[in-house]
């Protein structure tokens, strides 16, 4: 076989490779995005969530605003209608949001709308039901690294815009101001094997203090893993913000 027709037929294979791979990916990569939800007043016992699009909260009310990473599997159980904080994070926030919210000392929270926010809006896991073996472990991590720090870093700026958005005219709660907008920092640190050189939750932090001028008022473990640290430990582990040198 001459070189030529070797190189032909390589590029032939290469398309068939990417044409199969991107099929496949299809399969179980929803490519439509999970959108940030207004889901609940504070005030309610138990709290339950009424799910409404994220700009349908009140503006004349200071939001309190959860930040995810980014969804995963559970998310999609719907691929045509995703909604964040599905399974074990939305039951995590429903049962425990209360002990997230007694970090935070002197803030008037009654009445206040929750706004549920991934910090990527896109499924980084790149899972999916129809391929059990694939866990957060295996992709979100790096993915949302290089989604975050790929120029021109859209991710990035798509966050902060719908940051700026939902925290509107508002001031930031203070002892001065007891009702202004709250901001929950509870995105992941990333997968420990993942070796990351800045953990995720740090990341999001990093464009939060950038983008609002100061850090997120409550800093706290991912929500799905709430309802065991409050068994076990009888409260969430709340988290220390380190600067990025």
């Amino acid at each position: 076989m001459s070189k030529r027709i070797l190189e032909m037929s390589m590029t032939r294979l290469d398309k068939v490779f990417r044409d199969v791979a991107c099929a496949h990916l299809k399969e179980f990569v929803p490519g439509n995005k999970c959108p940030d939800q207004y889901v609940a007043d504070l005030g309610q016992t138990p709290l339950s969530f009424n799910r409404r699009p994220a700009d349908e909260a009140p503006r004349d009310i200071a939001p309190v605003i959860l930040i995810l990473e980014s969804p995963h599997v559970e998310e999609y159980c719907d691929r045509d209608d995703p909604v964040p904080a599905n399974g074990e994070t939305g039951e995590g926030i429903r049962n425990c949001l209360w002990m997230a919210l007694g970090l935070l000392r002197g803030a008037n929270l009654s009445r206040r709308p929750l706004i549920l926010a991934n910090a990527i809006q896109y499924q980084c896991s790149l899972g999916g039901y129809s391929m059990p073996g694939i866990t957060t472990r295996f992709h979100r991590d790096s993915v949302f690294v290089r989604m975050w720090n790929r120029s021109p870093r859209t991710a990035r700026n798509n966050f902060s815009a719908r940051l700026v958005q939902y925290v509107g005219s508002h001031q930031p709660f203070s002892q001065d101001e007891p009702e202004g907008y709250v901001v929950i920092n509870a995105c992941t640190r990333g997968d420990k094997v993942s070796k990351l050189k800045r953990q995720l939750r740090m990341m999001v932090e990093d464009v939060v203090l950038d983008e609002l001028g100061h850090k997120s008022h409550i800093r706290v473990e991912h929500p799905c893993s709430w309802a065991r640290s409050a068994v076990s430990l009888g409260r969430l582990r709340p988290w220390r913000y380190v600067a990025a040198t």
